[in-house]
C-alpha cells in the first residue's frame, strides 16, 4: 500500500509541475486537476476505512500531492469543507505525526504540511487498531474462559 501510494504521490507532483506548450496547456490542466482530485479522494476513502475522517484523507492527500504547505483557508477552499472541519482535522492530522504546524518567515500564519513518511504513519496507526483489536480479543477470550470455567463448577 505504501509503495502505491508513494508512486500516485509521485506521479500526481510531476504532473502538477510539468510545463507543456501554451496550446496543450488547458487540457493538460485539466487532465492534472482531474488525477489531482481523484488521488485526494482515493486517499480520502483509504483513510476513512482506516477508521478516520474522509476529510482528514483527503486534507492528506492534497499535503502529499502538493508538497508545500497549505494555510487552513487555503485548504477550505481546496476541498470545498467547512473552517472547523478543516480545523479539527488539522488537529488529529498533528496528534497523529502525519502533518506539522510551520510559519513562514515575518509571518504570524500558520501552515499544515505533511511530516516526514505519511505512509508509515498511516501504516503506524493501522499497526496500532490491530494490536488494540488483537488485545480486546485475547481479553474477551480471557473472560469467556473464566466464565466456561465456573459455568461448569456450578453445573449439575
Amino acid at each position: 500500500m505504501s509503495t502505491l501510494l508513494a508512486h500516485l504521490a509521485d506521479e500526481t507532483a510531476d504532473a502538477l509541475t510539468a510545463s507543456h506548450e501554451d496550446h496543450t496547456l488547458s487540457a493538460s490542466m485539466n487532465s492534472r486537476t482531474t488525477h489531482v482530485d481523484r488521488f485526494i479522494e482515493q486517499l480520502g476513502r483509504l483513510v476513512e476505512s482506516e477508521g478516520l475522517s474522509r476529510t482528514a484523507g483527503r486534507m492528506m492527500g492534497l499535503l502529499i500531492v502538493s508538497r508545500a504547505p497549505w494555510g487552513i483557508d487555503d485548504i477550505c477552499t481546496r476541498l470545498k469543507v467547512s473552517r472547523a472541519s478543516v480545523s479539527s482535522n488539522s488537529r488529529l492530522l498533528h496528534s497523529l505525526a502525519i502533518a506539522q504546524w510551520v510559519t513562514g518567515p515575518g509571518s504570524r500564519r500558520d501552515y499544515l504540511q505533511i511530516r516526514g513518511d505519511s505512509c508509515i504513519s498511516l501504516l503506524t496507526l493501522g499497526i496500532q487498531r490491530m494490536q488494540s483489536m488483537r488485545l480486546a480479543i485475547r481479553e474477551m477470550r480471557r473472560a469467556d474462559g473464566r466464565s466456561a470455567v465456573r459455568r461448569h463448577a456450578h453445573a449439575p
